[in-house]
């Protein structure tokens, strides 16, 4: 019995779990540029993103990244927002809540259009 709960303590000591694709969060200062950095760009760059979605007529991709071992929690988070060129206009690493879209491009957002127009 002994040496049954030694080798669960050992694996347990050794287990960890991992959701999304790490990323580097210096490459939003580096190599992501408002109003020029492009969807595929970033897709290059990022890979696919978790989720797609729409906020305040911006088109949001949304990058997660998740890292537990025992002891230790890891975690990371990007919401990158495109105007209607698929351009980005802004972003936010880590965010908590709503988060404020400071469009400084000259391109305006994605108009949306009235159901049944």
């Amino acid at each position: 019995m002994f040496r049954v709960a030694i080798i669960a303590l050992f694996f347990l000591s050794f287990s960890c779990a991992t959701t999304g694709r790490n990323f580097d969060e210096s490459i939003f200062t580096s190599k992501i540029k408002k109003c020029q950095t492009t969807k595929a760009e970033l897709r290059d760059l990022l890979g696919k993103p978790r989720q797609e979605g729409i906020q305040g007529g911006y088109t949001t991709l949304q990058y997660n990244y998740a890292f537990v071992i025992v002891g230790s929690y890891t975690q990371k988070s990007a919401v990158i927002f495109l105007d209607d060129n698929n351009v980005v206009v802004d972003y936010a690493l880590n965010p908590v809540g709503l988060v404020e879209v400071n469009n400084q491009c000259s391109s305006p957002r994605m108009q949306t259009v009235p159901k049944g127009a």
